[in-house]
């Protein structure tokens, strides 16, 4: 939402009906789960960028294809 400014009181994750934001896409939504279980990236968002680099950039990529399919504007 925000690369693609759009208002951030605007931007909804469908999924779970909050505001979009890389904290709660990284370390809550529940369409992330099964990537954050699969990666091992089950930590709060500062201790993210402390694992291995090539394991985070793999999540992360994981979770941007879920967005690009779910993400909806109200």
């Amino acid at each position: 939402g925000r690369w693609s400014k759009i208002q951030r009181n605007e931007r909804r994750y469908a999924t779970c009906g909050v505001v979009e934001d890389e904290s709660h896409v990284l370390t809550d939504c529940s369409a992330a789960e099964d990537h954050r279980l699969r990666f091992g990236v089950r930590v709060p968002l500062p201790e993210l960028f402390d694992l291995e680099t090539a394991r985070v950039c793999s999540f992360v990529h994981a979770v941007m294809k879920i967005l690009l399919h779910d993400v909806c504007v109200l």
